[in-house]
């Protein structure tokens, strides 16, 4: 079937995901995983990134998609689509349009290279962030040593070692047009500085755009003269709420330090045309009553662009649109009734809105995740969301 097919994706002609597991995907929202031709995941560990790229399973992955088969791996972007918002299939089907393929390699890279991070965000977990480790052993009630437990991570943390992964991004570097860093905390891995230096070196960088995921912990000086060197440079900031709820939902953030080198970054930013500093959130249960403040606060108070929420799907308890009913109703009432909404606000809030108010067919046997699961992490953590929150905690209450 042609690109013209309601299922096509040119993200997965184009991309690939490398996980921080080791293993690689489609794109980061598929829960699909390319697999050997025994049928065994592939492992960037023991194989290797042209393996990924050349599998069978990929090549069976793509063909489904443009004969206009549904694939169960892609529900993310299906549902919604279904809720009526924008997936992220449908918005690079516009942006890359014009981009050619290569049969030979990705053109786009999307990297965690690794789960070294300085935050345990209540949002996040073990497999994405390794300041997690001890509240996820605990929670997990696992009898194994906790030196035993830690084991399954070990490839987190060496896979990207292997200079056979850096030695092969080299040599892809001519076709790459898109780099799409992430963590852990991309600043304080080792890849993300030599694969920005080394497209520098080779002459490519001024081709490529270049988009950083940072949680904002960390100020470096010399980042944005590196990345002056692209063709375009974006550096996302999470903040998914302000003051003291952040640092409740962003564990080990610090919101004055985080403040602090946002303003450092946006001053250095602001003397590159071409670069962009964008705050990024995730609609997450933790945040969503708060979407009104936080858009308030960097539309008036700090001045600074805020990017469109982003979705979260991964599990029940992160995801808003499985909050019980009657928190959803209030939550719908008080982001709309923000007073100093205007055309921009109600376009920036206008997806986060569609999806809180959409019901996944299993709403009602897992409308608590969120509640069953922050009243276990406030327990190990000895927080407690009622102090943090309030207003929103007590409509969990009615």
């Amino acid at each position: 079937m042609s690109k013209e097919s309601s299922t096509y994706c040119k993200f997965a002609h184009l991309g690939i995901n490398c996980d921080m597991s080791g293993m690689v995907q489609p794109c980061q929202l598929s829960s699909y995983w390319f697999k050997d031709q025994n049928g065994d995941f592939l492992h960037l560990k023991q194989d290797t990134l042209k393996d990924a790229w050349r599998s069978e399973s990929r090549r069976q992955f793509i063909e489904k998609l443009d004969s206009g088969v549904k694939h169960d791996a892609c529900k993310a972007c299906w549902d919604v689509e279904a809720s009526g918002n924008q997936s992220q299939r449908m918005r690079f089907n516009e942006t890359l349009k014009d981009v050619e393929a290569m049969q030979e390699q990705p053109r786009i890279v999307v990297l965690k290279p690794g789960n070294k991070c300085n935050n345990a965000c209540r949002s996040c977990n073990a497999d994405t962030s390794s300041a997690w480790y001890k509240d996820s052993y605990k929670m997990s009630g696992s009898n194994a040593p906790y030196k035993e437990w830690i084991k399954f991570f070990k490839d987190h943390n060496s896979t990207y070692q292997k200079p056979s992964i850096e030695e092969q991004f080299k040599a892809w570097q001519k076709g790459i047009i898109f780099w799409d860093l992430y963590g852990g905390e991309p600043l304080i891995i080792p890849l993300t500085y030599k694969l920005i230096k080394d497209s520098i070196a080779q002459g490519t960088a001024k081709d490529q755009d270049l988009q950083i995921h940072t949680n904002g912990t960390v100020y470096d000086p010399n980042l944005i003269k590196l990345a002056s060197n692209f063709k375009s440079f974006s550096l996302g900031y999470s903040i998914d709420a302000v003051g003291l709820k952040n640092d409740y939902i962003r564990k080990l953030s610090v919101w004055d330090k985080v403040l602090e080198n946002l303003k450092k970054y946006r001053s250095d930013i602001q003397q590159h045309a071409k670069m962009k500093l964008v705050i990024r959130t995730c609609t997450t249960p933790w945040n969503v009553y708060y979407l009104d403040e936080l858009w308030d606060y960097f539309q008036y108070q700090l001045p600074i662009k805020i990017g469109s929420p982003t979705i979260v799907q991964d599990q029940p308890h992160t995801d808003v649109s499985y909050l019980p009913t009657h928190v959803k109703q209030e939550v719908y009432k008080k982001l709309t009734n923000y007073s100093k909404k205007d055309q921009k606000y109600e376009k920036w809030i206008k997806q986060p809105i569609k999806w809180l108010l959409f019901d996944p067919n299993d709403h009602k046997e897992k409308q608590n995740s969120f509640m069953l699961f922050n009243n276990k992490l406030d327990k190990i953590r000895k927080e407690k969301f009622n102090k943090v929150m309030p207003e929103y905690a007590s409509l969990f209450t009615l």
